[in-house]
């Protein structure tokens, strides 16, 4: 399956903005990351830096983004890995020079071992023209630009080499960019939702009691391979009966029960846009009269909230909407008689934004504004009942209000019921 890159003119506005708060006389150095070890001679499955991404659509390895900035000019270099015929044997084939060049819009692509010596030139050259020349780095924790080295301690050895230079940390003027999303961006973000709900509706077709979980959460992450290599953008959450109250429950591992509740928590990833979607689904089929009281209370969190979404609020005036309607709910079904107590049930927040990382960095106390993504998942964990319902949806923040990105992904209970009742017909 083909995936519908970026075009360059996208890369080009995202650089281009970023560009124009960058400091005259800097260079500012973004780098792409390596595997990281997972045991033996294992590493983990390769994650780009999604700031390096960001700003290049650059997806391998030791790759290096610099960009270098005075009163009159700016420059752009990639570095990418030479050609090298062994490990394309072992690993795979690497980018070409003019397959970056395409990729990014980036039209100086260099070999990364010739960065060091790039970096010097630059460097010498920007210091006869400015008695202080600043470096950008992305100072983010655990920023990994080698297997044991970090751009903290670029930055450290750096300072220690250089006496003319100041470091600044560029994390958050991307951050800050990131939060609000262009209109391919938001496509991408749709796409992802796409997968996720056809992967539902193979769930809905096929839960029934003696099921094991994992054997759903296999068949949701079947489906976006399926449909095109998807990758899942977080460890799948398949959580029936009391395994449903533990918010991030790890082992997906127990057989499906009658007259139990199943909570799936789940995504995928389009061009490493993710979504992020919650449903609860009755195993038998049909909810009962408690289950139905606990759900419907969460769905009417769910819209109030959303309902509530438009330029201006905060994420924490969404979690007060939520708290509000979750403890109401709570009384109602004589669970609590003291708003405090709320917590016992509720003890996480409503939203956070969503982009190239399913929790995708932000600054929470900043208010909403047209362009950003963000989840809005209430959920509520009784378990003396054996009951946990989350249900959560992605929501795009519009000039007017917002858009639910995920509606078309059935959450009422006559639906779910109907669609679990027509699995005979329809199943796999």
């Amino acid at each position: 399956m083909r995936l519908n890159y970026f075009k360059k003119e996208e890369l080009e506005a995202r650089r281009n903005l970023f560009e124009s708060k960058l400091d005259d006389f800097s260079i500012t150095l973004l780098f792409s990351g390596v595997s990281k070890k997972e045991t033996a001679d294992e590493t983990y499955y390769f994650s780009v830096n999604r700031n390096f991404y960001y700003l290049t659509q650059i997806d391998q390895e030791d790759s290096i983004l610099m960009i270098v900035k005075t009163p009159n000019e700016l420059s752009e270099y990639l570095f990418v890995l030479p050609y090298n015929e062994l490990k394309e044997k072992w690993f795979g084939i690497r980018l070409k020079d003019f397959e970056a060049r395409e990729l990014s819009g980036i039209n100086n692509i260099l070999y990364q071992d010739t960065f060091e010596s790039k970096f010097q030139l630059v460097l010498d050259e920007l210091s006869k023209l400015s008695s202080k020349v600043i470096i950008n780095l992305d100072l983010e924790r655990e920023n990994k630009i080698a297997e044991s080295y970090t751009t903290h301690e670029l930055k450290r050895d750096l300072l220690e080499k250089y006496n003319n230079i100041e470091i600044k940390d560029i994390y958050g003027t991307i951050i800050e960019q990131r939060m609000v999303k262009s209109h391919a961006e938001i496509e991408q973000i749709k796409a992802a939702i796409r997968t996720t709900r056809n992967g539902l509706d193979k769930i809905l077709l096929n839960i029934k009691p003696g099921l094991y979980e994992y054997q759903l959460s296999g068949l949701f992450e079947y489906s976006l391979k399926d449909q095109g290599n998807f990758r899942t953008s977080f460890n799948t959450i398949a959580a029936s009966g009391k395994n449903a109250t533990i918010l991030h429950y790890p082992n997906p591992e127990s057989i499906l029960k009658e007259d139990e509740l199943m909570l799936f928590d789940l995504g995928s990833q389009y061009l490493h846009y993710c979504s992020d979607i919650s449903r609860t689904y009755p195993i038998s089929g049909k909810y009962n009269e408690l289950q139905s009281k606990v759900y419907t209370a969460v769905l009417n969190c769910n819209k109030l909230v959303i309902n509530s979404i438009c330029p201006g609020k905060t994420i924490k005036e969404l979690q007060e909407i939520a708290i509000k309607s979750l403890t109401q709910s709570l009384k109602d079904l004589g669970l609590i008689s003291e708003d405090k107590d709320y917590i016992k049930y509720y003890f996480h927040n409503v939203s956070h934004h969503l982009g190239l990382d399913t929790h995708d960095p932000s600054f929470r106390e900043k208010p909403l504004e047209e362009g950003n993504v963000i989840t809005v998942e209430p959920g509520l964990y009784i378990k003396e009942y054996g009951i946990g319902v989350r249900i959560e949806d992605d929501i795009l923040v519009t000039e007017s209000g917002n858009i639910n990105l995920s509606e078309g992904i059935v959450k009422e209970i006559k639906d779910i019921e109907k669609l679990i009742a027509s699995r005979e017909k329809y199943k796999i």
